[in-house]
């Protein structure tokens, strides 16, 4: 089973059509909160072997409550049945609440617009220490092997340098509250890439035959 989003696309396509030239079967999920709690609830059912988790950005719209919830079980499945985890961080340094329901202060975040419907704002460090947080006590308990492969220029094709959201110094909070908090046995590797580069899809896949 494998997340992704608009913003990883490129990232999931090579990974998908290096594993299959593999001999991996991959199921894709739009990790836009309805895909992603269905992936869950297929990982339960004993659908898959493993989980390439390119986009668990749903972990940190339920904090929130934001419009891509995917519920209080995201990132739990897999661990439960013991199943290997490749996790990475497409959209985590984002939220997309919904418009009708913003704060005072959201509209002075940093923010990309998608479209005329969609807009993703920046989390504040705060949040990113929150959402590492939740990473680290779902993954901390998974009773299979897990990896973490993190891009350091940027999460997403929205965050990359030049685009209003960009902060790689910022997200540097969430990765070193993930690393203080995660077991020993759950590897970070930090890859100096953006999500949307093909070296960093060549680490995803590297990580999943290696844990496989």
């Amino acid at each position: 089973a494998m997340t992704m989003l608009g913003a990883c696309e490129r990232c999931a396509t090579l990974v998908r059509t290096a594993l299959e030239q593999r001999g991996y079967q991959i199921i894709g999920f739009s990790a836009a909160g309805i895909g992603d709690r269905a992936m869950e609830d297929m990982i339960e059912q004993g659908l898959f072997q493993g989980v390439i988790d390119l986009a668990p950005g749903g972990v940190g719209e339920h904090l929130f409550g934001f419009m891509r919830d995917a519920g209080p079980k995201r990132m739990e499945s897999a661990g439960k049945l013991g199943i290997p985890q490749v996790i990475s961080t497409c959209s985590v340094n984002h939220m997309t609440p919904s418009k009708s329901k913003y704060k005072p202060e959201y509209h002075k975040r940093r923010k990309y617009d998608l479209d005329k419907y969609r807009t993703w704002l920046r989390l504040n460090p705060e949040e990113l220490r929150m959402v590492a947080e939740a990473f680290a006590q779902k993954l901390n308990r998974a009773r299979g092997p897990v990896k973490v492969l993190i891009p350091l220029n940027g999460w997403s094709s929205v965050d990359s340098p030049g685009s209003p959201t960009y902060d790689p110094e910022e997200d540097r909070i969430f990765i070193e509250a993930l690393k203080k908090l995660l077991k020993p046995q759950i590897e970070i590797r930090e890859i100096q890439a953006n999500m949307e580069d093909p070296v960093f899809a060549e680490a995803i896949v590297q990580a999943v035959c290696e844990i496989m």
